[in-house]
Formats: structure tokens, C-alpha cells, sequence
């Protein structure tokens, strides 16, 4: 058997296995070239993955500072309506003039009726900004976070306190003769009228005293006299039915 190869064979030899080297050199530098793009293409995606997990904490954080502002000035409604609505109704009974009442109270019953949207508007963005802190929250805790059914208890309370504010302001705008305030009770009139009364006329060569002097010493006196009194009673006792002295019998 002849196991010696010609010239023409060995030169074809020769020729694939060059032509195999060119190939698998190509090969290995598509294959080199493909994995520089997909370390460009996870290195890209990692990098846009941590700055978008950044600009979330951002965003984050700041919607955090805007509740605590929205979640103080929310708190602070009550407050400045009450001041409000009580001042202007405070005023309205101290005045006579009816229009001046009418006008008073109307501004009342707007303040109060126009609260109420804007403390929902604020309650609706104080909701849009917790939600995305529980969906923040839920994608890098363990779990979501538990949501409340409580939710919109003290908005709905204020809603109603307001309407009723707004309501009743109406009422008073509408009759404004019903609001005036009430008559001092008589410990009040008797103490004005004995502060207003003028003291009596000082003896010759006397010093005038001031009005509220003379009002002491008159309650100086009665006292005094009242304390003889009961002491001219004690020392003279008054007889009983069967005509006995009570007291003490020696």
C-alpha cells in the first residue's frame, strides 16, 4: 500500500490549513469582538441601572421633605381657620351696624367653605407622594409596606367641621339681627355699676378720694356693720317659744 503522498496533495493540505487558520482567526476575532460589545452593553446597562436606582433615592428623599412641609402646613389649617372665623365672629356680635354684620359673617362662611378644597388638594398630593415612597419601599424592602384604611379619616373630620363652620357662617349672614352678644350676668352688671358709682362728697378739709377708695370703704363698712350685728345678736339671744332664754344657762 502506498502511504506516500504526491506534491498536488500536500499543497492542498497546506492550503486548507491555511485557509482553516485564516477562518478560525476571523472567528476568534468576531467572537473577541462580540464580547467587548456585551461588556459595553452590561457595563452600560449596570451604570444606567445604578443611576436610575440614584435619581429614585433622590427622588425619594426629597418627597420626603416635601410631606413634612405639606404634613406642618396641613396641621396649621385648623389653626388659622379657627383664628380666623372666630375673630370675624367675635366681631360681627360686637358690632350694631347689620350690614357690617352681613358682610363679616359672608367672609366667614367663604373662608370656611373655601378650605375645604384646598386642604383635599394637599391631602391629594401628600397621597401621591406616600405612594411612591410604599412603591420605593416595596421594591427594595422585604415586602410592601402595609397600607392604612384610615387613610382620609381627619380630612373627611375637617371637611365636616368646615361645611358646618360654613354653614352656620351662612345662617348668620342671612340673619344677621340673631348674632349679638349675650347681656352680662348680674355679678358683672352690679360690679360695674358699683365701680361706676361716684364716691361720696369728702368733709371739709378732707382729701378727695378716688371712686374705687369710696366703693372699698363702703364694703369696709357694711362688712363691719354686719360683723356687729351678728354680735349684738350673739350677746342678746332671742327668746324661744315657751318663753326660755337660749344660751348658755349658769
Amino acid at each position: 500500500m502506498n502511504t506516500q503522498i504526491s506534491a498536488p496533495s500536500a499543497l492542498e493540505l497546506e492550503r486548507l490549513k491555511a485557509s482553516l487558520s485564516i477562518d478560525l482567526e476571523r472567528e476568534k476575532s468576531r467572537l473577541q469582538t462580540e464580547l467587548e460589545q456585551e461588556k459595553h452593553r452590561l457595563s452600560a446597562q449596570r451604570e444606567e441601572e445604578a443611576r436610575r436606582a440614584k435619581r429614585s433615592e433622590v427622588v425619594y428623599l426629597e418627597l420626603g421633605q416635601h410631606m413634612r412641609s405639606l404634613n406642618t402646613f396641613l396641621w396649621q389649617v385648623p389653626g388659622l381657620v379657627i383664628a380666623i372665623t372666630g375673630g370675624l365672629w367675635f366681631g360681627a356680635a360686637s358690632i350694631e351696624n347689620l350690614q357690617s354684620k352681613r358682610i363679616a359673617l359672608g367672609f366667614t362662611a367663604a373662608v370656611d367653605l373655601l378650605m375645604i378644597p384646598i386642604v383635599w388638594r394637599m391631602r391629594m398630593l401628600f397621597q401621591r407622594n406616600l405612594a411612591y415612597q410604599m412603591k420605593y419601599e416595596s421594591n427594595t424592602l422585604d415586602g410592601p409596606a402595609a397600607a392604612s384604611s384610615w387613610k382620609y379619616v381627619v380630612i373627611g373630620i375637617w371637611t365636616l367641621l368646615l361645611g358646618a363652620g360654613g354653614v352656620i357662617s351662612v345662617c348668620g349672614a342671612i340673619s344677621p339681627e340673631l348674632v349679638r352678644r349675650s347681656e352680662p350676668s348680674g355679678l358683672v352688671a352690679a360690679h360695674k355699676e358699683s365701680n361706676s358709682r361716684p364716691a361720696a362728697a369728702p368733709e371739709q378739709g378732707q382729701p378727695a378720694l378716688p371712686a374705687s377708695t369710696g366703693n372699698a370703704q363702703e364694703r369696709t363698712g357694711a362688712k363691719g356693720q354686719a360683723r356687729a350685728s351678728d354680735g349684738r345678736s350673739a350677746a342678746n339671744p332671742a327668746p324661744t317659744a315657751d318663753g326660755a332664754v337660749s344660751g348658755n344657762v349658769k
